[in-house]
């Protein structure tokens, strides 16, 4: 069992998870983009969210800022942390500024770098299941959508809360987390798309110079 629980803890890691979901939201049928746009969205995403953060952590194992890529230390996700946000908050801003992306786009990048900026502030406080901020992230994201901007995602958001569980599990079954820090990382992440919601047209006005 712990064979399959490092499977689907590894499966869905969090530097992964963002662009997995944005995969499928452009390939859904709720996409209507051109193919060349939803080619240059991918690959900023690719690059931006995925292949940047997870080369740092190479880079940190290298140079022994960090024990172990897996980063089972709390205090040394610092950094990843920091990168991560900075990713998120740049793909928020540059969607921002070209006209065939739809503004949730910006929105939901903006919301996934609030929960981090929350998991980096609580650091020093407990261990929140960053796996579980991420789907905590990814299935509130497809709930504002469906709210805020009337995609049907009903059957993708009980999808989403069902490997929340199986990831959640997996966790608990890799002695990772306790139960009370998983349930704390999905909250942070499904409540951080609300919020950010909200806040995002704040940010636009404080980051906008013309």
């Amino acid at each position: 069992m712990r064979k399959i629980a490092t499977g689907i803890s590894t499966l869905f890691h969090p530097v992964f998870l963002p662009f997995i979901g944005f995969y499928f939201l452009l390939n859904s049928k709720f996409s209507f983009l051109l193919e060349e746009h939803k080619s240059i969205l991918l690959q900023s995403i690719f690059i931006v969210s995925l292949a940047i953060p997870l080369a740092s952590v190479f880079i940190l194992k290298w140079t022994g800022m960090i024990q172990s890529i897996r980063i089972p230390n709390v205090q040394e996700r610092r950094i990843p942390y920091y990168i991560t946000f900075a990713s998120y908050l740049f793909l928020a801003m540059f969607f921002r500024q070209i006209s065939f992306i739809p503004i949730e786009y910006s929105v939901l990048f903006f919301s996934s770098a609030l929960s981090i900026f929350v998991l980096i502030s609580l650091i020093n406080t407990t261990k929140a299941s960053a796996h579980m901020a991420c789907l905590g992230g990814i299935t509130g994201g497809l709930y504002t959508l469906a709210l805020f901007y009337n995609y049907p995602f009903f059957y993708p958001i009980i999808v989403c809360f069902i490997i929340s569980g199986f990831v959640g599990w997996s966790r608990l079954r890799l002695k990772a987390h306790t139960l009370e820090q998983l349930i704390l990382g999905f909250s942070i992440g499904f409540l951080a798309q609300f919020f950010g919601n909200f806040l995002f047209e704040h940010f636009v006005s404080l980051t906008s110079f013309s």
